[in-house]
């Protein structure tokens, strides 16, 4: 059985950085949304993967066993992701509208696209 993508994610990001604060920041979201998806993938897998003490954030055994496990998986779809990405295959956009409109509206703000 697979667990929540997302939190499997966003545990992956933590346990690089060993920070919530830097794995928000590098996802775009907030340290709360990173612990919530933590507690999450915690809950799923009925086990601790971090503790938090005066030092820090530390992966417990098993989060570093599991880290470990996972973090191929998500090297091998970001070369997967870039490989394919890579390619330059970019299709034209076609646009279909009223004059009036691309006068007024579009044509000024294709710059800033």
């Amino acid at each position: 059985m697979l667990p929540p993508l997302n939190p499997l994610h966003v545990f992956d990001v933590a346990a690089r950085h060993l920070n919530f604060t830097s794995a928000a920041a590098e996802l775009r979201v907030t340290q709360p949304a990173i612990s919530r998806q933590i507690n999450t993938l915690e809950s799923f897998l009925g086990v601790r993967l971090f503790e938090r003490d005066k030092h820090g954030l530390r992966l417990t055994s098993e989060g570093e066993e599991f880290q470990r496990q996972i973090a191929p998986a998500f090297r091998i779809i970001a070369n997967a992701t870039a490989s394919i990405t890579a390619t330059g295959k970019a299709e034209p956009l076609k646009i279909r509208l009223y004059t009036t409109f691309a006068a007024k509206w579009l044509i000024p703000r294709l710059p800033s696209f």
